[in-house]
């Protein structure tokens, strides 16, 4: 660090001028990309809960049609539904739990 600061104490004013020019074209650079990535990081975000919410939406609509579903059986069954076809809600039912279960 000494040996840089002892050269840069020996420019011409024409190379102090260089230098302060490279220097501020390198910070205007690293400003510039450090405010893209900023920009990147803020908008992948937003992306992402977006995406989430769409993913939670549709979840949650899927299991209100699950749910609807089995209500609908269990009215068919309290309305008379045959025996011989009780299995069937029994099966649908037990698919339905393990398929929420498993997904969580």
């Amino acid at each position: 660090m000494r040996k840089a600061i002892v050269k840069i104490a020996k420019f011409t004013p024409a190379q102090i001028q260089s230098y302060e020019d490279s220097l501020k074209y390198y910070r205007d650079l690293k400003n510039s990309l450090d405010t893209a990535k900023e920009e990147g990081r803020e908008e992948g975000c937003m992306e992402g809960r977006e995406v989430g919410r769409m993913e939670g939406r549709m979840e949650g609509r899927e299991v209100g049609r699950e749910e609807k579903a089995v209500e609908i059986a269990r009215e068919l069954l309290k309305n008379g539904m045959r025996l011989s076809q009780k299995g069937s809600l029994f099966i649908l039912e037990s698919y339905l739990y393990k398929k929420r279960s498993f997904s969580r």
